[in-house]
């Protein structure tokens, strides 16, 4: 009795090890875009025998957990995404005969909000340089531009960041300028009126009412 038992654990053992399989990824999660304050969702399936545990991480950060869920498929959901959720998630198949992992990027759109704002109107003396600063938050990176009715100075330039500067300015430069930041989301826009005074004129001006 004690040997056929020995043998038949041996025969049990060598089953086991020969239908044992590592984890395989089947179906890589993609990447998500989203816009902020929709829900985000990753499918991730692996094969594998035993059947491999899913689970998921983030890199260099902790998933949200009062806003993620994992469906009895292993899809993670995170609900009423914020930008800070953007980054890369990794689907973590395992067994006990090993490790298998999965990457995905979440990209969050966020829709334009302005962080510099210019004065709504702005006084110079004509000759002097003007700077008027505007700059734009959100995702994908919003794109300023400058505008006035009658058409920007050919003396300005508008700056990578933003800024518009207008060299040397006249006094019909003055006039309603337009800052307006755009992205996929739509766009915003902020008004300066500009206004050019010369000191002669107004000296003449000056003198001429005092006689």
């Amino acid at each position: 009795m004690t040997v056929e038992s020995h043998v038949v654990c041996v025969i049990i053992t060598c089953a086991d090890i020969s239908s044992s399989d590592p984890p395989v990824i089947s179906k890589r999660p993609a990447t998500a875009i989203v816009t902020q304050t929709e829900t985000a969702s990753f499918v991730c399936e692996a094969k594998g025998f035993p059947k491999p545990q899913i689970r998921w991480l983030k890199l260099d950060s902790s998933l949200p957990r009062s806003r993620t869920s994992t469906s009895q498929n292993d899809t993670l959901s995170i609900k009423t995404v914020h930008r800070h959720d953007a980054g890369t998630y990794v689907c973590v198949a395992e067994n006990v005969f090993g490790v298998a992992k999965a990457y995905a990027s979440l990209v969050v759109q966020t829709p334009v909000s302005f962080v510099v704002l210019p004065p709504l109107t702005v006084t110079v003396e004509a000759g002097e340089n003007v700077t008027l600063d505007c700059s734009a938050t959100g995702y994908p990176t919003p794109e300023i531009t400058w505008s006035r009715l009658e058409g920007l100075p050919q003396s300005s330039r508008v700056d990578s960041n933003g800024t518009l500067t207008i060299n040397d300015v006249k006094t019909e430069d003055g006039g309603q300028y337009s800052c307006t930041a755009r992205n996929a989301l739509g766009k915003k826009t902020l008004s300066v009126s500009l206004s050019v005074f010369s000191f002669l004129t107004h000296f003449w001006q000056y003198r001429n009412t005092d006689h």
